[in-house]
């Protein structure tokens, strides 16, 4: 599933399987704490999490939502993937994060992801559960990343409201301190703004 599109031919190798058993490691480490001989069941925290993890939950369930429908598989893999090695990266696995997680699994990883159900205390089969739906009002980015250029080559980045303007996006990528090294006091020609993508600055 994670080799490529079904619609497009690939040669199989055997390569790719220590990528996804890895993916599926992390997938339990999760849930454990320690090493593989003493390893024990740790219970998410209560809650819906952080605004991040909320935001990183709602993205994760459209888009594997989609992949699926449209039969892409290696796709909703690889958003699995980034959701485990995200999650986790500002504040501990909370339940509802968990619980998402494990529904999304369980189409590619079904024996895993049934375990991993029982272990956050559920006595019925998570074949029996609906599949998860997202909180819309999560997935309107407030914020975006965009790339700085300076002729074209990537000078740094700058955090900006996602409905920025181009006067703003323009003051912001001009006050990058690599943007200043890179035009040596020379004055601006042009400044493109690339919506949701980048500043390129021409001087």
């Amino acid at each position: 599933m994670f080799i490529g599109p079904l619609e497009k031919a690939a040669p199989w190798s055997t390569d790719g399987i220590q990528g996804i058993y890895r993916f599926l490691q992390r997938a339990w480490r999760l849930f454990h704490t320690g090493d593989e001989e003493d390893e024990v069941f740790c219970a998410p925290a209560t809650g819906a999490g952080t605004e991040d993890q909320r935001r990183l939950t709602a993205r994760t369930i459209v888009g594997v939502g989609d992949d699926l429908e449209a039969m892409r598989f290696n796709t909703a893999i690889s958003k699995l993937m980034v959701f485990s090695r995200d999650v986790t990266r500002d504040a501990p696995l909370p339940m509802e994060s968990a619980e998402v997680f494990v529904l999304l699994l369980a189409p590619m990883a079904p024996h895993l992801a049934e375990e991993l159900w029982s272990l956050l205390g559920h006595a019925d089969s998570l074949a029996q559960e609906s599949w998860p739906e997202a909180d819309e009002s999560l997935l309107i980015e407030e914020e975006i990343t965009l790339i700085v250029q300076v002729n074209g080559k990537k000078r740094g980045e700058i955090r900006v409201p996602a409905d920025v303007t181009k006067e703003i996006a323009e003051e912001r990528a001009l006050a990058v301190e690599n943007v200043q090294k890179s035009l040596d006091g020379r004055q601006t020609k042009k400044v493109i703004l690339v919506p949701g993508r980048l500043v390129n600055i021409v001087g």
